[in-house]
């Protein structure tokens, strides 16, 4: 009986994966209530567990925000292209600084708005985001809340760039 109690204890604290720490607490179970030491080590366990697939969850959560935002992007660039039958002459789309372009149309902005984060965004584009998610698009992180406030100096400023040609 040693044998099997010495081997759930080293399977409980060297499980690494969420798969081996489930089979070393199934493992350990017949012994928990004869072992003292082991029950202290199986509650351990189970917070680990618990952790482990947390984490699984927030990197999958994470890892469909990035292809929703991927896909959300490749749509938007695919319609704006598909209704774009002509070219523009020059001075009617100037170059503007990469700043100026919502992060996830890739188009200047008209109505900037800034995330709890502080990132900035076309104001359409990023509540059509986050009717769907309440996370950034940009980094993926949780966002505090989905107030968004208006980002009035960069909006003359992208208007002053878009009017003057530069």
């Amino acid at each position: 009986m040693r044998l099997n109690v010495a081997d759930a204890f080293a399977a409980l604290v060297g499980a690494e994966e969420p798969e081996q720490l489930q089979s070393a607490l199934d493992a350990a179970r017949p012994y928990v209530r004869t072992v003292p030491a082991l029950g202290k080590e199986v509650v351990a366990a189970r917070e680990r567990l618990e952790k482990m697939k947390e984490e699984a969850r927030a990197s999958e959560k994470a890892r469909h925000v990035e292809e929703h935002s991927m896909l959300y992007t490749a749509s938007h660039i695919e319609r704006v292209t598909s209704e774009t039958t002509t070219e523009q002459p020059e001075e009617m789309s100037p170059e503007l600084p990469p700043e100026y372009h919502c992060p996830i149309t890739q188009e200047p902005m008209l109505d900037p708005v800034a995330t709890a984060d502080g990132q900035v965004y076309e104001r359409s584009a990023i509540q059509q985001w986050l009717t769907l998610n309440s996370t950034s698009p940009l980094t993926g992180q949780q966002l505090e809340h989905t107030m968004l406030l208006p980002i009035i100096a960069l909006r003359s400023a992208i208007q002053r760039a878009l009017h003057s040609g530069t």
